[in-house]
């Protein structure tokens, strides 16, 4: 157990070294993600309670960014899954999301806390389907269908019906 959790630690690590560290380079204040961040939040509040519809956040988004402000690109996603999820799908999006994380919560409790049983396979599901909700706040690597892919195969060991039993008997 403890080695699945230093390997998953060194895992996550090697992940997020490389984008961070060309990340440290730059100034943070001219990084667009925080003018995102503050139209988008705009965005979010115009098109509340119901949002501005599925994948329209480029659309929802251009009315709330300044002409000045404005330059050779522009925004395709908020760079924040949170944030796009509460402008296109407002109301009903802060629900997916709570739910979402209340499953996650309720299927680490089931395989991790209640379990007598602590498959290190488990422990490494949790971090893995955990560093890509983080990246979330930040990215949007939900979008990308290689990181859903490989996400997908972690959830559906939490999700499963058994309580973590990798040796093929339920």
């Amino acid at each position: 157990m403890t080695f699945a959790c230093f390997a998953s630690a060194c895992m996550v690590w090697a992940y997020a070294w490389t984008g961070l560290s060309a990340r440290l380079e730059l100034d943070p204040l001219k990084d667009l993600r925080w003018q995102y961040l503050e139209y988008g939040w705009e965005a979010a509040k115009a098109y509340w309670p119901w949002g501005s519809g599925p994948g329209t956040f480029r659309y929802a988004y251009a009315p709330f960014e300044p002409l000045t402000k404005t330059g050779a690109v522009y925004a395709l996603h908020a760079h924040d899954e949170f944030l796009e999820l509460l402008v296109e799908w407002g109301a009903f999006g802060v629900f997916f999301v709570a739910a979402a994380l209340a499953l996650f919560v309720i299927a680490i409790r089931n395989k991790l806390i209640v379990a007598r049983d602590r498959p290190p396979i488990m422990v490494g599901s949790v971090v893995a389907v955990t560093v890509p909700m983080l990246h979330s706040l930040v990215d949007y690597p939900l979008r990308t269908y290689a990181v859903m892919a490989v996400l997908a195969v972690p959830l559906s060991l939490l999700l499963s019906g058994t309580r973590g039993n990798c040796g093929g008997e339920a």
